[in-house]
């Protein structure tokens, strides 16, 4: 099937970002972070609960939290929540028994970053660690950066290898925004007491469209925004479920966007997804009906191809 040729269709439009959450049931959800609208995708077949999410270019991974019997690294299918693959998180060639939290990106390197407790780290019991998680499971290349690090929640930030981070109770009763470099340098941001518009924030995520920080909140139910560069609070809403999110990652749509480096469209995006689609893989299920690999699915390839990235 000639799917290159199809490039030659030329479509415009304007993608659109989104916030997924995990609902209590555990169900997976979109949030509006304006109206605090909330979106149902279904519910999520786990082992354990989602410690954190985080996008890999389009695709959602969480961390699935057992402890202390182990932990998971899993895909998650973001049209209806099934569980897509789950792989079993290894440290040092052994199934990880140690508190696994924030799940974050970093571009630079090509992985995704784990926060962890490793036992011996400082005599704590926080989660101080960060390691590079390969998609197999497999962490590798730790850190440890101290008694004063505690990873609850980690974001991509996208400059050279820093992330933004949570850490929830370092007060105790405050949640602290700030960031943190892979070389291992802490900045802290702001730190805010609990208060009844913010308190259970344990995972933020960027919304790089909006030029804003985005997380959900366990405790009062609220989505908040903030600002990227300070992490002071821009405003909060309430869900419309009424119920306390847990766990945030926020999605730039851009269905072509297959193969790194993420937000740019080239010939590895194409690979990538004719591999898919010859396979019947994921990746090149783009379009209704899901399930069916036809040319509905190289449609939504091309338009969101010519589109391109925001």
């Amino acid at each position: 099937m000639r799917l290159i040729g199809c490039l030659a269709v030329l479509v415009s439009g304007t993608a659109l970002g989104q916030l997924f959450a995990v609902a209590p049931g555990p169900r997976l959800v979109t949030v509006d972070p304006d109206t605090g609208q909330v979106t149902e995708i279904g519910p999520l077949a786990l082992e354990g609960n989602v410690a954190s999410m985080e996008f890999v270019g389009q695709r959602l991974y969480a961390t699935e939290s057992r402890f202390p019997n182990g932990a998971a690294l899993i895909e998650i299918d973001t049209r209806d929540a099934a569980v897509l693959s789950r792989h079993e998180i290894t440290l040092d060639g052994t199934s990880m028994q140690n508190a696994v939290e924030g799940l974050g990106y970093d571009p630079d390197a090509g992985s995704l970053v784990q926060g962890f407790w490793r036992p011996g780290a400082g005599n704590v019991s926080t989660s101080n660690t960060l390691g590079y998680l390969a998609l197999d499971g497999t962490i590798a290349s730790s850190t440890t950066l101290g008694t004063n690090a505690d990873f609850d929640g980690l974001a991509t930030l996208g400059q050279g290898g820093t992330l933004y981070r949570v850490d929830r109770e370092p007060g105790p009763n405050t949640v602290e925004v700030g960031t943190v470099s892979m070389g291992g340098g802490l900045t802290s941001l702001v730190v805010y007491s609990f208060n009844a518009t913010l308190n259970g924030v344990n995972d933020v995520t960027l919304a790089p469209d909006r030029d804003e920080l985005l997380a959900v909140d366990s405790v009062t139910t609220n989505v908040h925004r903030f600002d990227p560069d300070t992490a002071s609070l821009l405003g909060s809403v309430t869900t419309s479920t009424n119920e306390g999110m847990n766990a945030a990652a926020y999605r730039v749509s851009c269905p072509a966007d297959l193969a790194p480096e993420y937000g740019l469209l080239d010939l590895s995006d194409v690979g990538v997804f004719i591999t898919a689609f010859v396979g019947q893989d994921t990746p090149a299920d783009l379009a209704p009906p899901y399930g069916l690999f036809d040319l509905s699915d190289v449609t939504a390839f091309v338009d969101s191809f010519n589109a391109g990235c925001p």
